[in-house]
């Protein structure tokens, strides 16, 4: 609505139609760049829990192997 409504307005010669057009440029312009700032936040965000999962995973494999070392090691010092 608020890209045709300016299409529409844009033949009228009233001071109205050309305060209102001017208006509802305005205010689509300000909404694509919110849209656009959105979009940003919402990509690095997946990106910095993408990392966490990552991360987390990481933590999980390097106690596993702790876990399997510690394992070995009792296992060498019984025999």
């Amino acid at each position: 609505m608020l890209q045709t409504e300016p299409e529409s307005l844009k033949n009228k010669i009233d001071v109205f139609g050309i305060e209102r057009c001017s208006k509802l440029k305005n205010n689509l312009r300000l909404q694509r760049e919110q849209a656009q700032e959105m979009t940003v936040i919402w990509q690095n965000g997946m990106t910095l829990h993408n990392i966490g999962h990552l991360t987390s995973q990481s933590n999980h494999i390097k106690d596993v192997k702790k876990y399997l070392e510690d394992v070995k090691h009792k296992l060498k010092v019984t025999q």
